[in-house]
């Protein structure tokens, strides 16, 4: 393990942020931290609704200081949660569905499994909250804040000045156009989908600004055809060389058109509401080999054991590997917590062009607007 702790201080020198007790008494960079997205950052807001995309069971959450599964799909972290420590909070945005008082003012996770921009994007795993829900639920939320403060004027003052991160997309490509039960590939060819697609997501994201959100964020896709579940179920073999890893080109493809126009939808936001700033965070051009130098071992198999036939979930009650850090996938889909360090830590601290434009997370927490 000391090699891997060595590369990491040497090579993102602000993971002194992860120690517990920096968490503990950080003061927070900016007032307030709001989540939207998928799985990749849902903490729990699945929990209760009628999905088979929930993680209610261990191992996840085997490496929370509890040590009992909380909704998020990871062995511990998320890379949002570790976001919120850099940023300096001493707790994470809890879930939308349990936040209540005065919390909300520092912030809220409205992150839901097999949420997409598209309404019907994921619609296969059950009931989710749609990126449309969420923003609808983060409405709600200011309604309430505007309350706790005395006016809608100083909810607004307050928001302004409040990190919005969204992590979205995924569930458009392995939870719609490629799923052949959905007509979707029949009805648009790839390059039309990633145009309607990212068209719905820029009017979202003017609707997360006419709600009074100023420093936006929002995360590109990874490489979807490297993920282990998504190679068993397109086809393909997987090489036991970490160095030769395959993966289903077309689907990293798509991500990589999807990543193309959501930065150039970055551009357009910035030039067209220049009162706010959005950021984009690229992790596709991050293969999962290039995670070697950082002691990872193994890039191509999930860490916890996976049902035969299944979505790519943990098989409940199974037993994870031992070397968790040594995997970059935790599951079929979601990466381990030690990779979501490495997310964390590049969008908060990375200088564009290095895959955080125009400016990065600690940059944006300082901005006044």
């Amino acid at each position: 393990m000391a090699p891997k702790l060595e590369t990491w201080l040497i090579l993102l020198p602000i993971l002194s942020f992860f120690n517990l007790h920096y968490f503990v008494v950080a003061k927070p960079q900016v007032p307030c931290y709001f989540i939207f997205g998928d799985s990749g950052v849902d903490n729990g807001n699945n929990l209760g609704l009628k999905s088979t995309g929930k993680a209610d069971f261990r191992p996840y959450g085997v490496d929370l200081p509890s040590g009992v599964p909380t909704g998020r799909f990871t062995n511990g972290r998320t890379a949002t949660d570790l976001l919120a420590e850099l940023l300096g909070f001493n707790t994470y945005p809890p879930p939308y569905v349990t936040v209540s008082g005065e919390e909300i003012l520092a912030g809220v996770n409205y992150g839901s499994s097999g949420a997409g921009i598209r309404q019907e994007s994921g619609r296969l795993l059950g009931d989710r909250f749609t990126m449309d829900e969420q923003l609808k639920n983060h409405l709600l939320i200011a309604s309430r804040i505007a309350d706790i403060l005395g006016s809608n004027e100083a909810a607004t003052k307050h928001l302004n000045k409040c990190i919005y991160s969204l992590t979205l997309g995924s569930n458009d490509f392995i939870g719609n156009y490629f799923v052949p039960v959905f007509p979707t590939r029949e009805l648009y060819t790839i390059h039309r989908w990633c145009d309607v697609v990212i068209k719905r997501y820029g009017q979202q994201l003017r609707t997360l600004y006419n709600y009074g959100a100023r420093k936006i964020v929002t995360f590109s896709l990874q490489r979807l055809g490297c993920a282990p579940a998504v190679i068993a179920v397109h086809g393909g073999r997987r090489s036991r060389d970490p160095g030769n890893i395959y993966c289903i080109e077309k689907i990293s493809r798509a991500a990589e058109l999807f990543n193309g126009r959501l930065l150039t939808l970055v551009d357009e936001l910035n030039a067209e509401l220049p009162d706010a700033k959005f950021v984009y965070v690229d992790i596709f051009t991050q293969k999962p080999t290039d995670l070697i130098p950082y002691g990872f071992k193994v890039v191509n198999t999930a860490c916890c054991k996976l049902p035969p036939g299944t979505l790519g979930f943990c098989l409940p009650g199974g037993m994870p590997c031992e070397d968790r850090d040594d995997y970059v996938f935790w599951d079929g889909y979601h990466t381990s917590e030690a990779v979501n360090k490495i997310i964390a830590n590049k969008s908060y601290t990375s200088m564009s062009p290095d895959g955080v434009y125009p400016i990065n997370i600690a940059q944006l927490a300082k901005l006044q607007i």
